[in-house]
């Protein structure tokens, strides 16, 4: 996917119209009350109408610098390595892929398979639904289930899983996950987990959207318990942290 300058925040707009639109009914509603009920009920309504904006103004303006100010989409955690020409590496989605084509560019030479573990009955964000409307899966991406990848053991040099697995809600789903990233990964192999968490940093930004996220304690006891180690982590801005695991 070609970037631009503001693909970001334009996606978060296309995908959760539900959301702005409620916003803008919520927001008439609130105006029409200032004009209408008694002035002692008007500090009420500003304020409901001025968190109202806030939240919407900073939770797009956090996202448009995450999205499309940093250098995310860069993916400056992976370094090149002499060996990346006789390497496989696996793109693990959840039905939204912005990265196949990122990492075909700058890593040509690896062996590279993007995965998708969407499931619509299951995976029941309408926001993913939408993304797929607009950005249809390729051909070449291969559509698998969260709990058994059709790869060898120890057969993996890197796993990437950018903004995808916090849509596995069930905690032990996502062990199952992370387990057979274990599994797959060759000795010395690294598995990049790319995430929001739930923390006071995205509480700020996104208030109750923030829920959707996982807490770093939650991220930590799932690597712990499909025995992986985290190697490093790697913060891009306030709001998105990289765990870089191996065995």
């Amino acid at each position: 996917m070609k970037r631009s300058s503001y693909q970001g925040v334009l996606n978060i707009i296309r995908f959760n119209p539900h959301f702005f639109v409620t916003a803008l009914f919520v927001g008439i509603v609130l105006i029409s009350l200032l004009l209408i009920l008694p002035s002692n009920y008007s500090m009420i309504c500003c304020l409901c109408l001025f968190v109202l904006i806030y939240s919407m103004v900073v939770s797009l303006a956090v996202s448009h610098w995450i999205y499309d100010r940093s250098n995310i989409y860069k993916l400056p955690w992976i370094k090149p390595t002499s060996l990346d020409q006789e390497s496989v590496w696996l793109n693990i989605n959840a039905g939204f892929d912005e990265i196949t084509q990122t990492l075909k560019n700058s890593f040509p030479d690896v062996s590279l398979r993007t995965m998708d573990f969407y499931e619509p009955l299951k995976h029941t964000e309408p926001s993913i639904a939408r993304a797929r409307k607009i950005y249809p899966p390729t051909e070449e991406t291969e559509q698998i289930a969260y709990q058994s990848l059709p790869v060898r053991d120890a057969s993996v040099d890197r796993i990437i899983a950018m903004f995808s697995l916090h849509e596995i809600r069930d905690s032990s789903e996502r062990i199952a996950m992370l387990s057979e990233f274990h599994r797959v990964l060759a000795q010395g192999g690294e598995i990049y987990i790319t995430e929001h968490l739930l923390d006071r940093s995205n509480l700020a930004a996104y208030s109750l959207g923030a829920f959707h996220f996982h807490s770093k304690k939650e991220w930590l006891s799932n690597i712990e318990e499909s025995n992986l180690v985290v190697k490093r982590k790697v913060k891009t801005t306030h709001f998105v942290t990289t765990f870089i695991l191996t065995k």
